[in-house]
């Protein structure tokens, strides 16, 4: 099978964001990468920003520079888009390359909005939620503004976004959950108490109880995956176990992208269906505005 022909949208040379650079290209310049892909193609801002990325990243010179989302969409030799830009920017770099019928690999959300990550892992771990019941609260509702460079608090600002969220609803029944088994979510944006993790994830079971936990970020994303523990509460031997977990592939790649070759090998062999597309990133989306309309009508009230 030939390698299939790649653009991406938001290799930059000087962005604030380098994720392309850091997560995409590494796993598209490996041995691995090359034997499948092919880049043949950037977009960024102008033709000029796309000419500079395609020089400081040392692509072959006959790679096309596009300076917008339609040139590229019209572009009949590109196969696969990666976008690989800000969120608020997903949709509008995407959209055209969608409307051209190519494939699009796309971050969730597809678009801007009060999204947390770790209401799809939970998800896709236990199943989808049913019977959703939401609580919402603006806590601290003044914000110190620090600036990136020196660390010093420069200005206040307004928020309008909640930050203490409650989430309670029932599960659907599988081989290892009981039906309308409960689940209870909890987020709240203030430091975490000295000492303990940021995160915690339980799992009660009928024969003990699982506990992840993350000590410094909420998210379970590849950026974050490094401080992730995995313990078992054995209630029959009554002990604790430690679950050791490792890598498993591309272990010469930074860690940062070794999650995402897994990702391209099954776009690659067609293998995608346990992987999450555009519908299921617009369930997420449709149960989110759910829990938000609440909050929203109590503030018009």
């Amino acid at each position: 099978m030939a390698p299939i022909r790649v653009a991406i949208i938001g290799l930059s040379a000087d962005a604030i964001t380098d994720w392309a650079a850091r997560v995409h290209l590494p796993y598209l310049l490996s041995p691995a990468g090359r034997a499948r892909f092919h880049i043949i193609a950037l977009c960024n801002s102008s033709v000029e920003a796309a000419k500079r990325s395609i020089k400081t990243f040392h692509l072959p010179s006959e790679t096309r520079a596009y300076g917008s989302p339609d040139d590229l969409a019209a572009d009949p030799d590109v196969q696969l888009v990666i976008c690989s830009t800000r969120v608020d920017k997903h949709y509008e770099t995407s959209l055209p390359s969608v409307k051209a019928g190519k494939d699009v690999f796309v971050e969730w959300p597809l678009a801007e909005n009060a999204v947390k990550a770790v209401f799809d892992w939970v998800q896709h771990t236990l199943g989808d939620i049913q019977n959703i019941q939401s609580h919402l609260q603006l806590q601290r509702p003044t914000l110190k503004v620090q600036d990136s460079h020196t660390g010093r608090f420069i200005d206040t600002v307004e928020s309008d976004v909640p930050d203490l969220i409650y989430v309670t609803g029932t599960l659907p029944g599988t081989e290892h959950i009981v039906k309308d088994a409960t689940l209870h979510m909890r987020f709240r944006r203030a430091q975490a108490f000295l000492g303990e993790p940021a995160l915690v994830w339980s799992i009660y079971g009928e024969k003990g109880e699982i506990r992840l936990t993350a000590a410094l970020d909420t998210m379970l994303q590849v950026s974050s995956l490094m401080d992730v523990t995995i313990d078992i509460d054995d209630h029959e031997n009554n002990e604790v176990q430690r679950v050791e977990w490792k890598w498993g592939a591309y272990p010469e790649l930074h860690y940062l992208s070794r999650s995402y070759g897994p990702l391209y090998e099954a776009y690659y062999t067609g293998d995608v269906g346990k992987y999450a597309d555009f519908g299921h990133a617009v369930k997420r989306h449709t149960q989110l505005d759910g829990i938000l309309a609440s909050w929203d009508a109590s503030n018009a009230a």
